[in-house]
């Protein structure tokens, strides 16, 4: 399913994403394009990556640091988190397709391998706050298939379409990991010093989350500061490093519910959690149902 852009935000200029962010985190939008900077969209951010694909006119995205601009059948990637602007150019309307998506759909699980190997490098990567792609070779052209047929794929929604869209993105990924190599070696100091200190605390957070941790625990693991450690949560990650945890712990706990008859208390005490009615809570408003409820679900499927 495509859908019509609604843009809104809140007071934090986050945008107000139509996602269904724990179900399917993917979603497609239409937006119309009317020419000059009058017209843009408002500055705001998102956690979710975003890829825009110029089906006419001319498209321009402009963050804190750079500006730039795509034809038709150009696409711009920007990352997530990054404060930015957007709208047409040129003299005459166009029309893009914009693909929104939490990178946890293709990395998997919070910690995982898949997230520090190849999505963490380019999340935490200053320099690819976005960045345009033609279609001037096999490979980037390779990337722009991907996105449209993953566009094709919402379009027409045919059986087994979410697998489809992910396997799309995941190939997009793969050719864009290659495709930013020499820029995520040329980055900054800030970009490959945040890359580790994220590693460390990641790591941490991957062999602690049983224990009673804080912040500033996890932010020992890298030998900064509590402080610190909250700014390059968000400025890698796009959520703060509790939060994060909070995340990383109730996925635990889902697998615990899928893999044994462990009683709900003992998962709770097993994933990190010292209360089980605020682990019930937080379970509940993160997968929508309660861990007795997801359990059950689980064994009748």
């Amino acid at each position: 399913m495509i859908i019509d852009a609604n843009f809104q935000i809140d007071r934090e200029r986050r945008e107000l994403v139509e996602m269904d962010t724990e179900g399917f985190p993917y979603v497609c939008i239409d937006s119309g394009l009317q020419y000059g900077e009058d017209q843009d969209v408002p500055w705001h951010w998102h956690t979710a990556i975003q890829i825009n694909y110029v089906k006419e006119g001319m498209f321009c995205c402009r963050t804190a640091s750079k500006e730039v601009t795509a034809s038709k059948g150009e696409i711009i990637f920007v990352n997530s988190g990054i404060m930015h602007s957007d709208g047409g150019r040129g003299d005459q309307p166009g029309s893009i397709r914009t693909q929104l998506f939490d990178y946890h759909f293709l990395a998997g699980p919070y910690g995982s391998i898949m997230e520090e190997k190849y999505f963490l490098p380019i999340i935490s990567c200053s320099d690819l706050d976005v960045l345009r792609i033609r279609p001037e070779d096999p490979a980037s052209m390779e990337m722009i298939l991907h996105i449209i047929r993953a566009m094709e794929l919402a379009a027409e929604e045919p059986p087994g379409f979410e697998l489809l869209i992910r396997n799309h993105l995941s190939s997009f990924w793969t050719g864009f990991y290659a495709y930013t190599e020499k820029i995520r070696g040329n980055s900054s100091h800030q970009t490959n010093r945040d890359e580790q200190r994220m590693k460390h605390m990641l790591r941490f957070i991957q062999d602690h989350f049983e224990d009673n941790i804080s912040v500033g625990d996890i932010a020992g693991a890298a030998s900064i500061s509590a402080r610190e450690c909250t700014r390059c949560f968000i400025r890698t990650m796009g959520t703060p490093p509790g939060k994060y945890l909070n995340h990383y712990r109730l996925r635990q706990a889902a697998i615990l519910l899928d893999r044994t008859d462990l009683p709900v208390t003992e998962v709770a005490l097993r994933s990190g959690f010292d209360s089980s009615s605020y682990f019930s809570r937080s379970f509940s408003a993160l997968y929508g149902c309660s861990p007795r409820a997801w359990r059950n679900r689980s064994a009748a499927e």
